[in-house]
């Protein structure tokens, strides 16, 4: 079986010999294309404080850091927005590092639950914290008030060590990992962000392993985006990045068919679901293929972005919370993620309406070149098109979907 894609569209599927290929194209052409508005947002960010206690190698605010904290007011907008919307979004305190405002974490909590009556639906709310900070204090209140808890782990201690040190170069795995430990006592499992870069790229099967033995149910792989025009040397190179992806994938494919997997590999999910949910949000599918949008990231004073990696970059910035609909913003034309692919440097592919141009803020950072991981992207979609027959007839797609199902989606 061949697999055919039309680069038009995005549509794709599989033919048995020469003809049916010709006119499984021609079909596949013949499709509308599904383009549209969101329908809601799957997750509200908020840039709970620009202060951080590390110094990763890869942060693109280190050298201009602020220091200043969102006032509640702003998390209170946010939170009266997000009951007005159909689907109700979850609240993710994010950062530089949360915890330094765990004030605003607790008045926000402790306000929905105040206004909660049977009109208003609960709003679910997660922390995206480093947990160096973690304290017997806030790990109560996480308890009693159902807040959900991910983290950020750079692999093994030596690959954390040198991606995630303490600012005075000091490491901070064991913190780290101790207070995972903690976190799990009472939640039912964890999602672990893993930045990508030139240090730990090539431990990635090894990496998942280690982080399922210490029972995080999520690892989501990120490879480190460009922050400046000069040369990244902490960048993982696409034949690198590629080769362990295929790596890690093989791992967990053969793990999932012998019923071993019991972690969900959020990137392994993602180039999945863009294959087989894509429903024709034009840029950033690599985030959602769903019209959901995937994040909407709201700054200190209620300035919205599409993504939590522009917080300050005003020429990105669609809105602001104290001014308009929620809606209204995810929509607006101005969005890098309403971007018409065929305006980028990736209109010449033809997994362009499959991924979106992948992540858009590597393909912003990278201009007016393509993105800095567009090989490894055509590298995977091109060694999972090559396996789908088989995944398909044997239902491992079906069983690595349940997984990620199964990890709870901490993010």
């Amino acid at each position: 079986m061949e697999f055919i894609i039309s680069p038009k569209n995005g549509y794709w599927g599989l033919a048995k010999d020469e003809l049916s290929r010709n006119c499984l194209l021609q079909k596949l052409e013949q499709r509308p294309l599904m383009e549209g508005n969101y329908k809601g947002i799957q997750v509200i960010a908020l840039n709970s404080t620009a202060a951080c206690n590390l110094g990763c190698i890869y942060c693109s605010t280190a050298k201009k850091r602020r220091y200043e904290n969102m006032p509640f007011e702003t998390a209170k907008q946010m939170v009266d927005l997000s009951r007005e919307l159909e689907h109700t979004p979850q609240i993710l305190f994010h950062g530089s590092e949360p915890l330094i405002n765990f004030d605003l974490i607790k008045r926000t909590v402790l306000y929905e639950k105040s206004t909660r009556d049977e009109k208003n639906k609960r709003l679910e709310f997660c922390v995206q914290s480093n947990l160096t900070l973690l304290s017997p204090e806030i790990v109560q209140f996480f308890k009693e008030n159902n807040v959900a808890v991910s983290t950020s782990l750079d692999g093994r201690e030596e690959e954390h060590n040198f991606n995630r040190p303490y600012l005075d170069g000091r490491g901070s795995y064991q913190k780290v990992v101790q207070n995972i430990s903690e976190i799990l006592k009472f939640q039912k499992g964890m999602c672990a962000v893993c930045v990508t870069t030139s240090k730990n790229v090539n431990s990635l099967s090894e990496i998942t392993i280690d982080f399922e033995k210490r029972g995080i149910t999520e690892v989501q792989f990120l490879p480190a985006i460009p922050t400046s025009s000069e040369k990244c040397e902490f960048l993982p190179s696409n034949e690198d990045l590629s080769k362990e992806y295929i790596r890690l994938f093989e791992q967990t494919i053969q793990r999932t068919q012998m019923g071993e997997q019991r972690i969900a590999v959020k990137c392994l999910s993602q180039y999945l679901s863009d294959l087989f949910f894509n429903t024709g949000i034009d840029s950033c599918r690599m985030c959602t293929p769903s019209q959901y949008h995937p994040l909407l990231a709201v700054d200190m004073r209620g300035d919205v972005y599409p993504c939590d990696l522009f917080w300050g970059d005003k020429t990105v910035r669609i809105g602001n919370i104290f001014q308009g609909s929620l809606v209204s913003m995810v929509n607006s034309k101005n969005s890098l993620r309403k971007q018409p692919i065929e305006t980028t440097a990736c209109s010449p592919c033809d997994w362009r309406k499959i991924c979106g141009g992948g992540c858009m803020a590597d393909r912003n950072s990278s201009k007016p070149n393509k993105p800095h991981y567009c090989e490894t992207h055509k590298k995977v979609f091109e060694y999972i098109s090559g396996n789908l027959q088989k995944w398909i007839q044997d239902e491992t797609i079906k069983k690595i979907f349940e997984q990620e199902k199964r990890s709870g989606r901490l993010t």
